[in-house]
């Protein structure tokens, strides 16, 4: 009979080596969390640990770890490691969600990303009647190619044009993980880095990287509407590849964005990102 309990900071390597193996397969596949050990126990220490304990719930069967379930939350909102289950079963991955979900009474709102390859979580979906929101495409590019300005100026953010940066975000990204604010706060802490675009001295775009153990990832890009098709996304993309890469020891940068985005993705492609996999976004909300 299976059991379910908190694991302690302690526990956060052992959940690394466990987590790593089953999110290697694609059947078994969840979220954005790596297939490292060592870049995904840098994200438990960075956004799972509360004290002496963590947002890690684990099932065991003796104590042999068969299951996992991550919230990596703020306030009532929560990105959802997982479900990850050795089991099929979804009766006993509901159990197990339900003892998970109890260990964490204030969050209200849950979002989930699967591979399009696991039918058994995507079947737990559907017993949640989780909403699916949307599918997204995971693309890698390795060794950026040189790119320089021409057009544009590139600017690494310190302290200045917030407002206009403030609205443009919120116009091109109303209901997503990171606002603005977040976006500037974190931009100040090492491994983060915020570009601000400028055309004859007039702010046209951003694009903001997070680095991990492997790589980094582009988490915002985005263009002013009324500078499209002038060429200046291409050359923002480009320069802001090269530059970040130049000025890290990492050569990798992975993206996330919208399957059906028929204005990004052609140009995610033409600078050379392939794409690595396909993530279902789920949302659940506790009536």
């Amino acid at each position: 009979m299976s059991t379910y309990i908190r694991l302690d900071a302690s526990q956060l390597e052992m959940a690394a080596e466990w987590l790593a193996r089953v999110n290697s397969q694609t059947t078994s596949h969840c979220g954005y969390c790596g297939s490292s050990k060592e870049e995904i126990l840098e994200s438990l220490r960075e956004d799972f640990v509360e004290g002496e304990s963590t947002s890690l719930v684990a099932e065991l069967e003796g104590e042999t770890i068969i299951g996992m379930i991550g919230f990596d939350y703020e306030e009532e909102f929560a990105e959802v490691w997982g479900p990850f289950s050795l089991s099929s079963n979804t009766e006993e991955t509901l159990a197990f969600w339900n003892f998970a979900t109890n260990e964490f009474p204030q969050l209200k709102s849950y979002s989930f990303f699967l591979h399009k390859d696991n039918s058994t979580q995507q079947k737990f979906m559907n017993t949640l009647q989780a909403e699916l929101r949307g599918k997204h495409l995971y693309y890698r590019i390795q060794q950026p190619a040189k790119a320089e300005s021409h057009k544009l100026t590139l600017e690494t953010y310190s302290n200045q044009d917030n407002q206009k940066f403030i609205e443009l975000h919120d116009t091109e990204f109303p209901d997503t993980y990171y606002d603005a604010k977040t976006i500037l706060e974190r931009s100040l802490l090492q491994g983060h880095t915020l570009y601000f675009a400028y055309f004859e001295k007039e702010f046209v775009g951003y694009s903001f990287f997070e680095e991990g153990i492997d790589s980094i990832h582009l988490e915002y890009f985005a263009l002013d509407s009324f500078y499209r098709g002038q060429g200046f996304g291409e050359e923002l993309l480009r320069v802001s590849l090269y530059q970040v890469t130049s000025a890290s020891n990492l050569n990798t940068v992975t993206l996330t964005v919208d399957l059906l985005n028929d204005a990004a993705n052609p140009l995610y492609e033409k600078v050379g990102f392939e794409i690595e996999n396909e993530l279902w976004n789920y949302r659940f909300e506790t009536k």
